[in-house]
């Protein structure tokens, strides 16, 4: 059985779960919300070589996951101003 993170209980992996069929397989946050569940199947240590992110990176899309904050947009840079 992997050690899973405590952070990733049971309301965040289904939550991950059904965003995930809502937006699709494609795009960064999929990528983000893969992890997530890959880190409740297997473990944290092992997103590290399956999607080429740190363990903090994977810690820190959990924890925006349960704030809800995963799916805000980046707001987009302003041109400059000559």
């Amino acid at each position: 059985m992997p050690k899973i993170s405590k952070l990733l209980t049971d309301e965040i992996y289904n939550t991950a779960v059904n965003e995930l069929k809502n937006i699709g397989e494609l795009g960064e946050i999929a990528n983000k919300l893969k992890a997530i569940i890959f880190v409740r199947k297997y473990s944290i240590k092992h997103v590290e070589d399956v999607f080429d992110v740190n363990q903090g990176s994977a810690i820190s899309w959990i924890k925006k996951l349960s704030n809800g904050a995963l799916f805000l947009k980046r707001m987009p840079k302003k041109p400059k101003q000559d």
